[in-house]
């Protein structure tokens, strides 16, 4: 027995076929010189790949924060399948310059030590959304990305991030000092 662990790296059908080519014992059910394979010295096995596309998109309720402001970063996951998405995570770390303060999802749980959210599966056509609430440190700009990964194949891996940048409000103050009379 020969066992093959393989990764799908398109959303085709296809087969896999195995055939023996030499033995050093006589075969009586083979076909001398390789003209043709007899019948029981090939197997086949048919695939056909799970395909589910994962779309992210990602928003913040504040797009312009001063530090110390809190806000909210909101994940979206939809499923356009065809088929059910299977261990789905979002790979979710807060930047620096960004305090966890608490999470609220529609379905599963986010680990903020490692910055994971664990959907689990995810039907055709279903959607998750995960709402970080998260302080704004600043100062400058914070870019903050999600990117879901699935069990099955996904034809389209562009969407599969949602992105964004929040920058803080930035004043710089000078101060000039001058006196009427000296």
């Amino acid at each position: 027995t020969l066992a093959v662990r393989a990764r799908v790296l398109a959303a085709t059908a296809g087969q896999n076929v195995a055939e023996i080519t030499r033995s050093a014992q006589f075969d009586p059910n083979s076909v001398p010189n390789n003209r043709a394979v007899a019948e029981n010295d090939q197997a086949s096995a048919a695939f056909a790949p799970q395909v589910s596309n994962l779309n992210v998109t990602k928003t913040a309720s504040n797009l312009n924060p001063v530090p110390g402001t809190a806000f909210a970063y909101t994940v979206r996951v939809v499923n356009s399948g065809p088929d059910a998405a299977t261990n789905v995570l979002v790979a979710e770390a807060l930047p620096s310059g960004i305090t966890f303060v608490s999470a609220n999802a529609t379905q599963g749980t986010y680990d903020a030590a490692v910055g994971v959210w664990t959907i689990g599966s995810l039907a055709n056509s279903a959607n998750a959304t995960l709402t970080l609430n998260v302080t704004y440190n600043g100062p400058g700009v914070v870019v903050n990305t999600a990117t879901a990964s699935a069990d099955q194949f996904d034809p389209e891996t562009t969407d599969n991030a949602g992105r964004i940048a929040v920058p803080s409000q930035i004043a710089d103050l000078r101060i000039t000092k001058t006196v009427d009379n000296a």
